[in-house]
């Protein structure tokens, strides 16, 4: 058997199909329970309001911090790109350096008179010792 929601008195069933059925059993009751349900409503929503406050500056903080830290993160990669940069410069130069004293080397050999089989011997020398230093520096 159903009974009112807001004093508990018995329902009499419905006698037609299709409608709705009585949650009250009067207009008072309804009433009563209206205004119960809208103080209640406005207490919660105040209760409520300082946690969300609450949570909503939380919540900013730490969006805050994050952006402050991806800042400082994002300054800290330009400088390391920056230094990354410079060595690139800086072993370019000294490759193209090697290089060159390669080259130059090779023709004062040639100048001197070394026959082209202790150049090439040479050069193959020049190549796997600096081949090995490029290997040493990069592990």
């Amino acid at each position: 058997m159903r009974t009112c929601v807001w004093c508990d008195k018995p329902l009499p069933e419905p006698t037609h199909k299709g409608h709705r059925r009585r949650e009250f059993c009067d207009d008072r009751c309804k009433q009563q329970h209206y205004l119960w349900h809208k103080k209640m409503r406005h207490d919660t929503d105040m209760l409520t309001e300082t946690y969300w406050k609450a949570a909503y500056r939380g919540l900013v903080e730490q969006y805050q911090l994050l952006e402050k830290m991806l800042q400082k993160r994002n300054s800290e990669l330009a400088e390391e790109r920056e230094r990354s940069d410079i060595l690139a410069k800086g072993l370019e130069y000294y490759a193209q350096r090697c290089d060159d004293l390669q080259a130059d080397y090779t023709a004062r050999l040639r100048a001197l008179g070394m026959n082209e089989q202790n150049i090439r011997e040479y050069n193959d020398y020049w190549k796997e010792h600096t081949n090995a230093l490029h290997h040493d520096e990069m592990t």
